[in-house]
């Protein structure tokens, strides 16, 4: 009978309990329960934080199956409150005396986890022989599925348990049985696993030997997968078709070159067995291909030993040409080596004229290139457009490679199909250090492509200074004549590059030469309105007196062209601003011509005389911005000064003839309403004129014509009034 202990001596007996420390270890509570089962039963009721599952296992021996027995059933609150049922912990901690109490004691086979896993699910999961057995023992269902669907067979395949498997087989678990989530066979997956002895187990038991999961896989996927010849063997012999697809199109052969590990023996046994090694379902293109741009050392050469022939034309027909390009562009070394040493054409042309060689040079990485060159790579081989790989190193800038290149012997000055060699690719994209390089190693300077330009014009087109001064400095001729006939200082005015200009500047280039036009480069710069080059040119001397083909000084052509900053330089570097052009047109009646009011104000401003004409016509300003319809002009003119009754060599004056142009026009013509107002503006400073009055006495000519009907004064019959 157990003793009875008050609350006082039973809390002195744990603490002394407590401190017990015995030189095997246990604890107290393991202790206690080989000395006296009764204070231990109490302890475990009567402290909270010694009733545990755990405490349970401790006292379960086998000489003490009563005391588990009582504190089990005492502790059935706790069982109840405690999350996850107790005999899954057991089970999964494989306290298996203890799981085997709980079912004696009458625990639940079918109750179900937080998980939503049975217990026999959870035993067959974690391996353990002994539970499963006691459950079956018990009569757990063996087909009793989880929350999510699975079985206990489905948990041991899983957890990879053959035995597990065995042993639920044995006792009628049904073996074609599909997972929830794959929709696979215990079968399919171990047939990826690689056991053997399972796969003939469930194949005996009736396991369906065609099965697919939701995917597809068939078991002959599955064990190429997992690099199993045994087993694919096995599902060859057993009728599987060696080109049985996956629902995306997959072939067995392809599962076994992109295995994880080594499946040599898997992919010949595949390929002996008929497997097209040129299937091309993944991405379209052939599998030697795919598995070279995936990185897939092992895959790569188990299907190139797989094409058992030595003959180069075997090798190819599964891609090994082909496969090298993308390898080199992939800068893949060891596949590079890969396929070389297994008979791939180091110079083989692709689509395209393209080469490995050239293909490493995307990439430009150097030991991509020694490869190929340790292999007997053409170093001068073209593709269809005419590039060398010194054009594409060139191209993007691999000044590395292009000294492998240079060493190796390649031609400094090949041309591709417009003419142009490395060094003007070099030019054209800007890349100093390899322009650099090339001019170094002796390339040619002078020579044209098929448009005519020098590889000068080529980095003055493009704006690169650094290679038009490296290109100066070696030499290239500073004043050859371009393409379109512009020198290479014209060119560089032309493309408004200020530093590229003043590099050619000090190095001498002729700024008098004219173009085509007859336009030097200070008249190319004022009618663009570039001031920092017009002033650069100026003050290196250019000539202010040149004259275009049309007779236009560089003043008279910016100020033609409306450029007021680069007229106003000229002015101020003493042009001459009464200049006429080969009409016989002052630069102030080309401007009125024009429109640019502005210009005619800083003409004006600067001195010019506004009663100078057109020496054919003679037209003075005045008379062109009236007949023209240029009223703010028109007003400008008469402010400073113009002959208001001035006479052409027809023998009109500004108003004849611009009431002459206004009859002419069509009738709602735009241009009316213009020279209506210019007119009106010219006839209300007649007017004022004839009565005394002063341009200067008032603000404006608009105001003067108010003026003018406010006096009692009238203008003429065919002028419009206000």
């Amino acid at each position: 009978m157990a003793t009875q202990l008050s609350t006082s001596s039973l809390a002195s007996q744990v603490r002394r309990a407590s401190r017990c420390a015995p030189a095997a270890g246990e604890t107290p509570n393991y202790f206690g329960s080989f000395r006296n089962e009764d204070i231990l039963y109490l302890v475990a009721l009567q402290v909270p934080s010694i009733k545990t599952l755990y405490h349970l296992h401790l006292v379960n021996k086998p000489f003490h199956h009563a005391l588990s027995w009582r504190l089990y059933n005492a502790m059935s609150e706790r069982r109840s409150r405690d999350g996850p049922p107790w005999i899954h912990k057991a089970i999964s901690k494989k306290w298996n005396l203890l799981a085997c109490q709980m079912l004696k004691c009458g625990a639940d086979t079918s109750v179900l986890d937080k998980k939503g896993y049975t217990p026999l699910y959870r035993a067959a999961m974690v391996g353990n022989t002994e539970a499963v057995q006691a459950l079956l023992g018990h009569g757990a269902d063996i087909n009793l599925p989880n929350s999510n669907g699975s079985r206990a067979i489905h948990g041991a395949t899983d957890g990879r348990h053959g035995h597990i498997v065995k042993l639920l087989a044995e006792h009628g678990a049904k073996v074609n049985l599909r997972s929830k989530n794959s929709g696979a066979t215990p079968l399919l997956k171990f047939a990826y696993f690689g056991d053997k002895n399972t796969v003939d187990l469930l194949i005996k038991k009736g396991a369906n030997i065609y099965a697919k999961d939701k995917a597809g896989w068939t078991g002959l996927h599955y064990a190429s997968k997992g690099g199993n010849v045994d087993i694919v063997q096995l599902f060859l012999d057993s009728g599987l078709d060696v080109e049985t697809r996956t629902s995306s199109g997959l072939p067995p052969l392809w599962m076994a070159i992109t295995a994880k590990g080594p499946a040599k023996d898997v992919v010949k046994l595949l390929v002996d067995c008929g497997a097209n090694v040129n299937d091309n379902a993944v991405r379209g293109i052939r599998m030697l291909e795919n598995v070279v741009q995936m990185g897939k050392q092992y895959g790569a050469e188990a299907l190139l030993d797989a094409c058992t022939d030595d003959n180069t034309k075997t090798r190819e027909s599964c891609g090994a040409n082909s496969s090298l390009h993308m390898a080199c562009l992939l800068g893949n070394v060891k596949m590079m080596e890969l396929l070389l040493s297994r008979g791939a054409d180091v110079n083989y042309k692709a689509e395209r004229g393209t080469r490995p060689l050239m293909k490493a040079m995307w990439s430009g990485r150097a030991a991509t290139l020694k490869c190929l060159l340790d292999h007997g790579a053409d170093v001068n081989a073209t593709d269809n457009r005419g590039y060398t790989p010194l054009h594409t190193a060139s191209y993007y800038g691999y000044t590395t490679a292009a000294e492998l290149l240079i060493e190796a012997g390649a031609d400094l000055d090949a041309r591709d199909k417009h003419g142009s060699t490395p060094l003007h690719t070099a030019a054209c994209l800007g890349h100093a250090k390899l322009a650099a390089l090339l001019i170094e190693s002796g390339a040619d300077l002078k020579i044209l492509n098929k448009s005519g330009e020098t590889i000068l014009e080529t980095a003055v087109l493009y704006g690169h200074t650094d290679i038009t001064a490296l290109l100066i400095e070696a030499g290239a001729d500073i004043n050859a004549v371009g393409s379109d006939g512009d020198t290479m200082l014209q060119t560089a005015v032309l493309c408004a590059c200020t530093e590229i200009t003043a590099l050619l500047v000090k190095a001498g280039a002729d700024m008098n030469v004219v173009d085509n036009d007859g336009d030097t480069s200070l008249h190319t710069a004022a009618t663009e309105g570039y001031t920092n080059i017009t002033t650069l040119l100026i003050e290196a001397g250019a000539n202010l007196k040149a004259l275009d083909e049309d007779g236009f000084t560089p003043l008279h052509a910016a100020a033609s062209e409306g450029c007021v900053n680069t007229t106003a330089l000229l002015i101020e570097a003493g042009s001459n601003i009464n200049t006429v052009d080969c009409d016989g047109s002052p630069v102030l009646y080309s401007a009125v011509l024009e429109g640019y009011q502005h210009i005619i104000a800083l003409l004006i401003e600067e001195g010019a005389d506004v009663n100078t004409g057109d020496k054919k016509t003679g037209e003075t300003p005045l008379h062109a911005s009236v007949r023209l319809g240029y009223a703010g002009i028109t007003e400008l003119l008469i402010y400073a000064g113009a002959r208001m009754e001035a006479y052409s060599h027809a023998g009109e004056t500004p108003l004849e003839a611009a009431k002459k142009q206004l009859n002419c026009l069509q009738r709602f013509d735009p241009k009316q309403r213009k020279i209506g107002d210019a007119i009106q503006i010219l006839t209300a400073a007649q007017e004022l004129d004839r009565n005394g009055y002063t341009v200067e006495s008032a603000v404006c000519l608009n105001e003067q014509i108010s003026l003018i009907y406010s006096a009692g004064l009238s203008l003429p019959a065919d002028v419009p009034g206000p």
